[in-house]
């Protein structure tokens, strides 16, 4: 508000500026006309310096205005924009701050949130005795903020190490989850032995680990696989490779529209064997562009059913998929089906059609839990 009135008082003092010096020159050169007065170059000179005075205070007032730091058109101070064009494509945030400190919404939401490990604490009665035992494990702790719907932050310190973890009660339970980011390791064991005490004083403690890096790597392929059990789903346009990674193309119908629409998926193998589907310029193509190849689908109109994933022993070296088509005719299914295996091993890809199975096979929803959440 301050702001403002300070620009309207420019802005008035400019018009008066250009108001004075024409309606003065002019009133004092009909003065001189009508009543034959004589007027000195005294009293020019003088309403020349008075216009001009007048224009320096509205320059002045304009000019301050402009360099001072206005919080309701800045949304955040201009080094911390800097700051956040110099990151890496792969960091991520991890830390959202609003006036009250940290946003719990966001540093425990496992799909945004810059974290490496979650973990998560439900059926708690007590949880002033978690807070003993923290002491007793010299692991200081400290509240960020006031609570916010029934929510309260804090963030744990152990020898150099950081941590925050938040407690929620709607009023009928209580629950907790510890938020570890990157180099966190020494904490959260010291985290892990207070939670094991905890739980010795209530058996019903359920505590469920939540593999953030995984959740976040498989999220996108996981979704989409998720899509193609929906009815909207209609046929698939293609399937290619290249070094180790593969892309799908498919069709479906967006009602709101009436119109189909085409999505693509790229995924591939990362080092510890999980199918990946995140950063694709970075860890695929390297900047440079992937000379694709289409593999031959099984009828000249189908439609991706599903997707699975084969059961292997050693699951860090290699991933197989298994694609499910089943035949169209005029955009409508018939009772055909067929199967397409994939064998993504490093930056190779083994493709087989209609592949006897010895091997089980599990869903990409099993999957993707099997590799982000662990009870603990």
């Amino acid at each position: 508000m301050k702001n403002n009135s300070l620009e309207k008082l420019a802005d008035h003092l400019s018009a008066l500026f250009i108001a004075s010096v024409s309606i003065g020159l002019i009133g004092l050169f009909l003065v001189q006309i009508i009543f034959m007065l004589p007027l000195s170059t005294f009293t020019y000179v003088g309403w020349v310096i008075l216009c001009t005075v007048l224009y320096a205070i509205a320059n002045h007032i304009k000019n301050k205005n402009h360099t001072e730091f206005d919080f309701y058109k800045v949304a955040e101070p201009l080094e911390r924009k800097a700051r956040r064009k110099k990151q890496n494509i792969e960091e991520r945030v991890a830390i959202h701050i609003d006036e009250d400190g940290l946003d719990p919404m966001i540093l425990f939401d496992e799909a945004k949130s810059g974290v490496t490990c979650i973990l998560k604490l439900s059926a708690i009665t007590a949880t002033n005795r978690l807070q003993d035992y923290l002491s007793e494990l010299y692991v200081l702790s400290e509240q960020q903020g006031r609570p916010i719907a029934g929510q309260t932050l804090m963030e744990v310190h152990y020898k150099g190490e950081s941590g925050y973890y938040r407690l929620t009660n709607d009023g009928f339970s209580e629950s907790i989850d510890f938020a570890f980011p990157k180099n966190s390791d020494l904490l959260y064991e010291q985290i892990l032995i207070a939670v094991q005490r905890l739980r010795s004083d209530f058996p019903q403690l359920s505590v469920t680990k939540v593999n953030v890096i995984n959740y976040q790597t498989m999220a996108k392929f996981y979704h989409y696989v998720q899509r193609l059990s929906a009815p909207e789903n209609r046929s698939i346009e293609y399937i290619s490779y290249c070094e180790g990674t593969v892309k799908i193309c498919n069709t479906s119908y967006i009602e709101l529209y009436d119109c189909n629409l085409q999505t693509i998926l790229t995924s591939w193998m990362n080092k510890d064997g999980i199918i990946r589907s995140d950063n694709v310029d970075i860890d695929v193509s390297e900047n440079s562009v992937l000379q694709l190849m289409d593999i031959e689908l099984p009828y000249p109109e189908s439609r991706l059913a599903d997707i699975q994933i084969v059961k292997m022993e050693d699951t860090q070296k290699a991933v197989k998929l298994y694609l499910t088509f089943v035949e169209l005719v005029d955009g409508e299914p018939t009772a055909e089906m067929s199967g397409l295996s994939l064998l993504m091993a490093g930056n190779s890809i083994t493709i087989k059609k209609d592949e006897e199975l010895e091997q089980d096979l599990i869903s990409v929803a099993d999957y993707f839990k099997q590799k982000s959440y662990a009870e603990l």
